[in-house]
């Protein structure tokens, strides 16, 4: 039988402590500047030492001993370090100093290249990692290291929750503010801004959503807050049936989970709208299988309810302007994927694997893929094509265009842009804790219900969207994936502990 313990005000001021880090890397640009990356960072590393300090609190005698050591046997806290470790050797380890060449500085946010960099090499240890020098301000090594660091400290924190109820509040808190972003975001298009926050100008031609200043990234954000609403869903619905309460918040989360949905649909972004979609379609599923296994009506109920709400409420809250440009983007990624060969992205992957096939091993270094980039991007006319970024330009008001051939940050691929920076062995040392993970979602399959499992679906649907576009680098992303995976493999090894 399952016993349930008090939790004391420490503890769920330990779990509105990561909270706060959720908010704070997420509303401050969506955690891609420096000021908030250290921001969260610092809160995140606040987040494990008060963790740990409850955690021995919470215990006495021989119990202190045991909550350590299972701290020291999490294998995270291992594959962690040994990732740490080698950026920081990268980071240590320069093979190259850089210098701009034949550019313009346009304002403080954007340069006009019309060259490259050149790198120009220094002595190294050739056979450890190395990495190119560069200003902690720009996409460096060492600021790689801190945002990864403070990942770590974060994911780190939420295994200290030991309890459900304070992991399922800190979920609750992450579905929350999503809905709040997504709210913030509509509002702001709807008053005709086309700005981050509605204050600030996009940079390099975005088009900011909410805090995000690239759509794409708001889309795949908000992806995972309908995931997120709809895995709380279950999870009230089930307890309060469970339980027989006479009142549970779980419609509430259908709120939620509508309001992130409309929040994609208004970025526009072919990649949102193919997963948030697909999210969707595997909440229906649920629903219904669960109605037919349960024998429960009250789930054919909501499907229908759904079906039918969802289209009016949809017109109701995007309005017929951008229904229109939403149809329009569907039909320009079925226009996309038919000519899948002369899509820009295809080149910058293929250029980007050159780059790999250089350094295969141990990478051209973290946050080296803008430095090393444009002597592989040369090579593919598709991307050097005068004029291929043609888009407006706003600072302060000020419309720029551009018609040279486009300076490329990132790849456009997470998985292949950090192939080509970390390298065989870097890449294998990232990919551990994803494993482990799945790896207790597929040693326990039998015990997972439709929360675990939207859950899944939330972290499948951002690794997949990763794999066309860039949304490692937004902090903000990286700490909703980190909370889902590592609250989806706490939740299931508890339920494990129960079942045994």
């Amino acid at each position: 039988m399952k016993h349930t313990t008090a939790i004391s005000i420490k503890e769920y001021f330990a779990s509105a402590l990561i909270g706060m880090v959720l908010i704070i890397g997420t509303w401050g640009f969506a955690g891609e500047t420096l000021s908030f990356q250290i921001a969260a960072s610092l809160l995140s590393a606040a987040s494990l030492v008060f963790g740990l300090v409850i955690q021995y609190y919470s215990f006495s005698g021989i119990n202190k001993i045991n909550a350590f050591d299972r701290c020291l046997k999490n294998p995270v806290l291992w594959f962690g370090l040994a990732v740490l470790l080698y950026i920081t050797i990268q980071a240590i380890n320069p093979a190259y100093d850089i210098e701009k060449t034949d550019f313009e500085q346009i304002h403080n946010y954007l340069w006009k290249f019309t060259n490259s960099f050149l790198l120009i090499p220094r002595e190294h240890i050739d056979w450890l990692p190395s990495s190119i020098v560069s200003a902690f301000s720009d996409t460096s090594s060492w600021r790689t290291l801190m945002v990864f660091s403070g990942l770590f400290f974060f994911a780190l924190s939420l295994f200290t929750l030991h309890k459900t109820r304070l992991i399922i509040s800190v979920l609750v808190i992450a579905a929350s503010n999503a809905t709040v972003m997504a709210l913030a975001g509509m509002l702001i298009r709807f008053s005709g801004s086309n700005k981050i926050l509605g204050l600030f100008p996009g940079v390099r031609g975005a088009t900011p959503f909410g805090p995000f200043n690239y759509v794409n990234q708001a889309a795949a954000f908000h992806c995972m807050g309908i995931a997120l609403s709809f895995a709380l869903f279950f999870y009230f619905q089930r307890r309060a049936q469970k339980y027989m309460l006479p009142s549970s918040p779980h419609p509430i989360f259908l709120v939620f989970a509508f309001l992130n949905i409309a929040a994609v649909g208004m970025t526009l972004s072919q990649g949102g709208i193919v997963i948030g979609g697909s999210i969707l379609l595997a909440f229906f599923i649920i629903l219904l299988a669960r109605g037919i296994i349960e024998k429960h009506p009250g789930n054919f109920l909501i499907a229908i309810s759904l079906l039918a709400i969802i289209p009016v409420a949809g017109f109701l809250t995007l309005g017929k302007r951008n229904i229109d440009a939403l149809k329009n983007e569907i039909e320009r990624l079925d226009k996309r994927t038919q000519h899948i060969d002369n899509d820009v992205r295809i080149s910058a992957y293929r250029a980007t694997f050159a780059m790999f096939e250089d350094k295969p091993v141990y990478g051209w270094g973290a946050g080296a893929f803008q430095f090393a980039f444009p002597q592989y991007q040369s090579a593919e006319p598709m991307l050097m094509k005068k004029g291929w970024w043609n888009q407006e330009m706003n600072y302060e008001g000020k419309p720029i265009r551009v018609s040279y051939p486009g300076f490329w940050v990132h790849a456009h691929n997470d998985w292949l842009e950090l192939l080509a920076e970390l390298g065989i062995a870097g890449m294998t040392l990232l990919m551990l804790p994803p494993l482990y993970f799945a790896y207790i979602v597929f040693s326990n399959l039998k015990l997972l219900r439709p929360f675990h499992i939207m859950l899944i679906v939330g972290c499948g649907g951002i690794t997949i969207h990763a794999f066309f576009d860039t949304l490692f680098y937004s902090m903000g992303i990286l700490l909703y994936f980190v909370t889902i995976a590592v609250s989806l493999a706490t939740l299931i090894q508890r339920r494990r502990k129960y079942a045994d």
